[in-house]
């Protein structure tokens, strides 16, 4: 059944007429909150109660209009939505404050159909983000439509079957000039802070073209076996060191070892299940020549990541930082928080793209 977006404006202009009236028939405080269009692209099987948990934890920091989106497999032309809100009273005040979310369950097929629909249902004059979960929608044609539609978009690709078509959509949305990025990149902040605070030290970066091995040690994630997290990781150390020329992939025991054209080495290697997303356990970055040099950050209890620098002939350098909630709310909002285009990350995809080559 098509849906109607002016039915749907109306259902929301109902819904604020009856969120402010009390059960005697006079008004109560309630105050419209919204800083952007969040448009959320979802498999249908994926689990819906945490995502709209999910959504209720940004919506204190980040109010907006959230359109959810549930993509279902077959080529049915089921197309409905329903409209709901998201509120809640902050501490000490007494109006609620309240934020829009529309429902929409689309088929593969009625999919086509949703950039004529959504237009008219975006927030004016405010950034619209697309936030992408969903494999199902980014494999359709009409995803490039959907994306053009945002100034801004986030995708989490972790648990995707084919995250190496996944990388290279989102090259592709990079290149066209679209602010983008991937989770679990943001999830590596801490990672790629600690990294860099090493190279700080001037001994440390004068020696950056000896560094010729990195190895990294993850969680394996039961949905894909393509580690998203550590590949992203490597693109962006790779890219940093500058090695080159990516060659043969090989197995040596339980490890996977990726050979660069300049002698340079990558070594990737399981350390345990668990590890939704590919979480990192720890990461080295060696330079084995005289005077050998070797960089180590570990994960510790989940809450500190620990680095540890050995140098020959000098006492060993310590440092312990504490990780941010990972939580999606704490990730995801840490994202809405930025409008422009990562540089970084766009800087590093090529190379990660590369790395994840030989997974395929």
């Amino acid at each position: 059944m098509p849906i109607q977006p002016e039915a749907l404006n109306k259902q929301i202009s109902d819904l604020w007429v009856t969120l402010a009236q009390r059960p005697d028939g006079a008004h109560q405080g309630v105050v419209r909150s919204s800083s952007m269009t969040l448009i959320t692209l979802v498999d249908k099987e994926q689990d819906s109660t945490g995502l709209s948990e999910t959504l209720a934890g940004l919506m204190r920091t980040h109010p907006s209009r959230a359109i959810v989106i549930h993509v279902a497999q077959g080529k049915s032309e089921d197309l409905d939505a329903e409209v709901r809100a998201q509120c809640w009273l902050p501490t000490g005040q007494q109006k609620q404050l309240c934020s829009e979310q529309i429902e929409i369950n689309a088929s593969e097929k009625s999919l086509a159909d949703l950039p004529s629909v959504l237009l008219p249902l975006v927030v004016p004059d405010l950034p619209v983000v697309l936030w992408c979960r969903s494999e199902r929608s980014t494999q359709l044609p009409v995803f490039n439509e959907l994306i053009a539609l945002a100034s801004r978009v986030i995708f989490d690709i972790a648990d995707f079957e084919d995250p190496l078509s996944a990388l290279k959509r989102i090259e592709g949305t990079s290149n066209s000039g679209f602010a983008v990025t991937d989770l679990n990149w943001t999830r590596l902040t801490r990672w790629r802070d600690m990294v860099a605070q090493v190279f700080e030290n001037f001994a440390c970066r004068a020696d950056l073209p000896r560094f010729r091995r990195i190895t990294i040690n993850y969680f394996a994630n039961p949905v894909s076996p393509v580690p998203v997290a550590a590949i992203l990781m490597a693109g962006w150390l790779v890219k940093c060191l500058g090695w080159t020329g990516l060659g043969r992939s090989r197995r040596e025991g339980g490890k996977r070892i990726l050979e660069f054209d300049d002698g340079a080495s990558l070594i990737y290697q399981i350390v345990g299940p668990g590890g939704a997303g590919s979480r990192l356990a720890s990461l080295t970055i060696a330079a084995p020549s005289d005077p050998a040099i070797e960089v180590k950050l570990a994960r510790a209890q989940d809450r500190y990541l620990d680095v540890r620098v050995n140098a020959a002939g000098k006492p060993p350098v310590e440092n312990r930082g504490s990780f941010p909630p990972s939580d999606d709310v704490s990730v995801l909002g840490e994202e809405l928080s930025i409008r422009r285009r990562d540089e970084v990350f766009a800087y590093s995809l090529p190379s990660a793209i590369r790395i994840a080559s030989h997974w395929a």
